[in-house]
């Protein structure tokens, strides 16, 4: 009866036993008996419901007073000290009333997590806490009833990548009901001065059901940044709620400021939870942004989730503040996002954003949409049903999809005729193009004057984008014209201007050039690496040369008018014709190799004539120049 009234449960003791007994007394009453008993446990195997207690127990009995002396190693991990004695009354040895302590020595607490796991009792990922902690209780009740009065301490540990210190727990256990009058744990004291996050929690738990009450507090606790969680910054915490198993209610506030890397600040944001069950349903605000958020996340894997978000007047600048653009951005968007799919399986999700308004600056240039734009995600896919956009006085446009990676599955129904690229476009005057795009290229915001001095004529950019946003690659066709350009205020400008252009494959052709140029007709083609043209002229590596070809009819003395006084140009008469093929693995001049080739020159100088029997040939070659 004694035995049966102190054991039982889900967990066994496990081990060789010996020892020995002495006892006398009447056989009717064992209130009358005297008892000295000692019993060891050797060895032992830990396996669900059998951990291993290696130690040794003593028991005396005498006069209806008994007494428990142990020590055991419970699970070969936690040193355990036990003094319980008590009175016995009568038969009913289960109403007994006991009295006692127990001390568990300082125990790693990875090690208390991984035998419990084999054991059984408890499922926690073993590199989620790390520390020690330490243990002992006071005893009281009835052999039937044992009631513990629990202190659990910790001077340091870690949870989640997030250290703590001077951690207590104070409780009482009776029966399956376990009542946690008060856990309470800091943080170290920050080098900054912050102050120091604390954490309280209480509740009652009700052991054989997997139930509880409880409230939670967390104030001014800093979040540090790990490879798993890149975030860092403060979190308040109120919660309040009940729950059963994996069915979770009740309500939560959580007040943060928090940084994402190092640099994207998210500013304030309060969430509001509330728990219902196996779902939480989440409404959040960010004032700094002017946006609102509403979702419902399921509790159990894949972790389903609903997300609406709403920003109106979004402010720009404050959304990318943080990251390293090579432009500047400000102004206000109005901006819908909605989502849905699992939070562990988030590229099998759907999800659409709606910019209705946008009034920025890219630079110092406007940006503004013409009307609603709307992307999609869904199936692995991101699809921009409609761009209709301006900068500055250029409009933009662009339609399409692209898989988010190479090895996004495609639909059954995509064709690639539809679904494997984004077509944009960019159309404008010649001369609001080139101001728009010397603004955006100007990252100092110092440019003072246009990229040219005058220009006119319509421009047409059309670019497609295939492969996947995380690896894409690019084909482009631009036209210019009929128009003009004037570079600078002292040249001439070119007229009757006629420009084709296209860009595949890390290559940027010139597949037509035609203009006048102070009378003379100008025609050119050519081809040049990307990268030689981008990477400040370095030599062009297996990407191949940069290649020219031209011609000019009709040159006259005029051309030289920037670099010659005009009495001079007026003793020049005539003109030639001259025909060019130059090639260069970089824009270094020394480089260059090819003819100038004079076909026809016929000109006066001061009323001498000046011509030629032969074509006049000048060969570039190993940086040097020569007629032949």
């Amino acid at each position: 009866q004694f035995v049966a009234a102190m054991g039982g449960g889900s967990v066994t003791p496990s081990g060789l036993a010996s020892g020995e007994m002495n006892a006398s007394g009447s056989i009717k009453s064992i209130e009358g008996w005297d008892v000295e008993a000692r019993v060891a446990l050797e060895g032992g195997q830990l396996g669900r419901g059998r951990v291993p207690v290696p130690g040794e127990a003593r028991f005396r009995l005498a006069a209806g007073q008994w007494g428990l002396d142990a020590h055991h190693l419970i699970g070969h991990v936690t040193s355990v000290d036990a003094s319980l004695m008590g009175q016995l009354r009568g038969s009913d040895v289960e109403d007994s009333p006991v009295t006692g302590t127990l001390h568990a020595s300082e125990s790693d607490l990875q090690a208390i997590l991984q035998m419990l796991s084999e054991a059984g009792l408890v499922s926690v990922q073993q590199d989620l806490v790390t520390g020690a902690l330490r243990a002992d209780a006071n005893v009281e009740g009835t052999l039937r009833r044992p009631v513990l009065h629990l202190v659990v301490d910790s001077d340091k540990g870690v949870v989640a990548g997030q250290e703590i210190v001077s951690v207590q727990a104070r409780g009482r256990l009776e029966g399956s009901m376990f009542d946690l009058e008060e856990l309470t744990a800091a943080q170290p004291p920050a080098s900054s001065g912050d102050a120091t996050g604390r954490l309280r929690i209480a509740g009652q738990f009700d052991l054989s059901e997997q139930a509880y009450t409880g409230t939670v507090s967390a104030s001014s606790w800093r979040i540090v940044p790990t490879p798993d969680l890149p975030l860092s910054g403060r979190v308040d915490l109120d919660y309040s709620g009940r729950g059963q198993g994996r069915m979770l209610f009740g309500k939560a506030r959580v007040s943060s400021n928090l940084t994402v890397s190092k640099d994207i600040e998210l500013g304030e944001i309060i969430a509001d939870v509330d728990l219902q069950g196996d779902q939480a349903t989440i409404a959040a605000r960010a004032p700094e942004f002017n946006a609102m958020a509403d979702a419902n996340v399921r509790l159990d894997a894949p972790y389903l989730t609903t997300l609406r978000a709403n920003a109106e007047a979004l402010y720009l600048a404050r959304t990318v503040s943080g990251v390293d653009l090579p432009i500047t951005i400000d102004g206000t968007a109005n901006v819908r996002l909605e989502a849905e799919g699992g939070l562990e399986q988030w590229r099998e999700g759907r999800a659409s954003l709606e910019v209705s308004a946008l009034d920025g600056h890219v630079q110092t240039l406007p940006v503004a949409l013409r009307e609603t734009a709307r992307v999609r995600y869904d199936d692995g896919r991101v699809q921009i049903e409609r761009l209709e956009g301006s900068v500055g006085k250029t409009l933009v446009s662009a339609a399409g999809a692209l898989p988010l990676s190479s090895g996004a599955a495609q639909p059954a129904s995509t064709t690639t005729a539809s679904g494997d690229a984004v077509l944009a476009t960019l159309t404008g005057d010649l001369y609001d193009v080139a101001v728009a795009a010397a603004v955006a290229a100007d990252t100092t915001r110092t440019l003072t004057e246009a990229p040219i001095a005058a220009g006119k004529g319509p421009l047409v950019l059309v670019a497609r984008i295939t492969g996947s946003l995380e690896s894409p690659t690019y084909a482009a066709d631009l036209e210019v014209g009929p128009g003009m350009v004037q570079a600078r205020s002292d040249l001439a400008p070119v007229e009757n201007l006629l420009v084709r252009a296209h860009l595949e494959n890390g290559l940027l052709e010139l597949r037509d050039f035609t203009g006048r140029y102070h009378g003379a007709n100008v025609t050119a083609t050519g081809q040049a690496p990307l990268a030689l043209l981008t990477s400040g002229g370095a030599p062009a590596s297996a990407d191949g040369e940069a290649v020219l070809h031209a011609t000019a009819v009709g040159v006259t003395s005029a051309v030289l008018s920037p670099f010659v006084d005009a009495s001079t140009i007026d003793q020049v008469g005539g003109s030639l014709d001259a025909k060019l093929d130059l090639s260069s693995s970089s824009l270094n001049l020394d480089d260059v190799e090819g003819e100038v080739v004079l076909e026809r020159l016929n000109l006066t100088v001061a009323d001498l004539p000046v011509t030629q029997q032969t074509p006049t040939r000048l060969v570039a070659r190993g940086g040097f120049a020569r007629i032949e």
